[in-house]
């Protein structure tokens, strides 16, 4: 197994040009995972396996909560209070402050890091992205696409902001590019649209662009076939 991870551009002040490795964890295990990794047949069963942990995590909370640190080979946690004070002589208040833990790795965690196996594999940019293209139903039976028709796309991260001129629906053609203003619905899977009067008969690119959420600019996700216009 390896630890999969792939190199971003850091998003930090002063970190222009800098990138930084987001690993990407293949699974998380929850406490029904790690019982069965201890379940030894002929061994350690899953049932007396559960009970020891719980002993142990019971253990924990009667230590913390008399307000004590604990320090293994596993990890240390220690308590600490949230919240300004104002002045050397103000008190703890729940309205103002909170007890809260910090925890570290122990020496074995430690030592384990240096054992694991790294692999860098593709950064999935976060960005539109068009599934498929269709005409809506037309009383006279018409399969081809004409300028005015009312269609719709599919996907993945199609919303986009209709104000914005520089997102939305873009037919392109030849270095051509004619935006889509009817909009009759717009929403992360589905965009349904009315094809620009101004389309000439041509065979079309189309874009969705859009300033996907928690990212800074407005990236471009494509039909994968040409959409012909009559």
């Amino acid at each position: 197994m390896h630890l999969d991870y792939s190199i971003v551009e850091s998003s930090l002040k002063g970190a222009a040009g800098r990138h930084v490795a987001v690993p990407k964890v293949s699974r998380v295990y929850r406490m029904k995972d790690l019982l069965d990794v201890m379940a030894v047949p002929g061994g350690v069963t899953r049932v007396q396996a559960a009970a020891v942990i719980e002993a142990f995590a019971e253990a924990h909370e009667a230590v913390l909560a008399s307000g004590a640190s604990i320090c293994t080979e596993l990890y240390r946690i220690a308590p600490v209070i949230e919240g300004l004070f104002n002045g050397s002589n103000d008190k703890f208040d729940p309205a103002r402050h909170c007890v809260s833990f910090r925890a570290q790795p122990g020496s074995r965690i430690r030592r384990i890091a240096a054992s694991v196996t790294t692999r860098r594999v593709a950064c999935k940019v976060r960005a539109p992205e068009v599934h498929s293209f269709c005409l809506m139903p037309r009383n006279d039976g018409e399969t081809t696409a004409h300028a005015g028709d009312a269609a719709q796309l599919e996907g993945k991260l199609l919303r986009f902001d209709p104000a914005d001129e520089d997102q939305g629906v873009f037919f392109v053609s030849k270095g051509v590019c004619t935006r889509v203003t009817g909009y009759l619905l717009t929403s992360r899977s589905r965009i349904l649209f009315l094809l620009p009067e101004a389309l000439a008969p041509a065979s079309y690119r189309v874009e969705v662009r859009a300033m996907v959420y928690r990212t800074s600019c407005i990236r471009t996700g494509a039909l994968t076939d040409p959409v012909k216009v009559q």
